[in-house]
């Protein structure tokens, strides 16, 4: 199974031991005692399938369709109500944002296609990958100047990336068992089945097992939206992560 990125913690481990103590006088005796011997368990994203890959566009379109129902606007939607009432920005700022957002559109098309391919492809899509973090970045930049950037963590494209990135974690999240042999993160099933399983852990909020789900989600979130690609780029995001984590304890 190809993996996506994987990654180590050490888990507490109490066997029974038979020690032995000696008392005041002397005397041997032999107890069983608990002994924490830490092991090393290994947990990995594993590359989609093509299959499982369309299936979650088909997650994703649907989410989006359901968002539209309940009234949530489309990223298009929200653009056009941003470029009509653009506020302080220039007429030429304007057609600079609506240029930014085609050329995301084409990129992230380009890359969807790449994807689909073969190991060969690693450059370009690293180019491509580049390409729309600049785009984003530079959008972002106008919808701060403007004060309507937080409107967009809203719309019906977001929310549904949003759960498809957790889609993508329930189904594609593995304890490495060693000799090739993998476990189901979630456990099989279906998504309703997963999804419990997650929504447990996530009720808990303080366990090992819930910064474990954190991680796992944080490496499919990445990948989903291009910002890691590398074992280099992810052992970097992930430090910082991790370090982030510590610090706020």
């Amino acid at each position: 199974m190809k993996k996506i990125y994987s990654f180590s913690i050490n888990k507490d481990n109490f066997v029974d031991e038979i020690v032995t103590k000696v008392d005041a006088d002397g005397k041997e005796s032999k107890i069983v005692e608990k002994i924490n011997k830490p092991t090393a368990k290994t947990y990995f994203i594993a590359k989609p399938s093509f299959t499982l890959k369309q299936e979650s566009n088909l997650y994703y379109e649907s989410v989006v369709a359901e968002c539209i129902k309940k009234g949530i606007y489309t990223s298009i939607q929200l653009r056009k109500r941003f470029i009509d009432d653009g506020g302080i920005l220039s007429l030429q700022e304007k057609k600079h944002y609506e240029t930014l957002w085609n050329d995301l559109w084409t990129k992230k098309s380009e890359i969807n296609q790449l994807n689909e391919k073969s190991e060969e492809n690693k450059d370009a899509i690293k180019l491509v990958n580049d390409a729309i973090l600049k785009i984003l970045s530079d959008l972002q930049t106008i919808e701060e100047k403007s004060g309507n950037n937080l409107l967009y963590e809203h719309t019906a494209e977001k929310i549904a990336s949003d759960r498809t990135v957790l889609w993508l974690t329930l189904n594609l999240a593995y304890e490495d068992l060693g000799n090739d042999k993998q476990s189901p993160f979630f456990g099989k099933g279906n998504f309703d089945e997963r999804i419990k399983k997650y929504e447990e852990i996530e009720m808990d909020g303080e366990s090992e097992l819930y910064e474990l789900t954190q991680k796992l989600f944080l490496v499919a979130s990445l990948w989903y939206y291009g910002k890691a690609q590398t074992v280099e780029e992810f052992d970097k995001i992930m430090l910082m992560a991790e370090n982030k984590s510590v610090l706020s304890r």
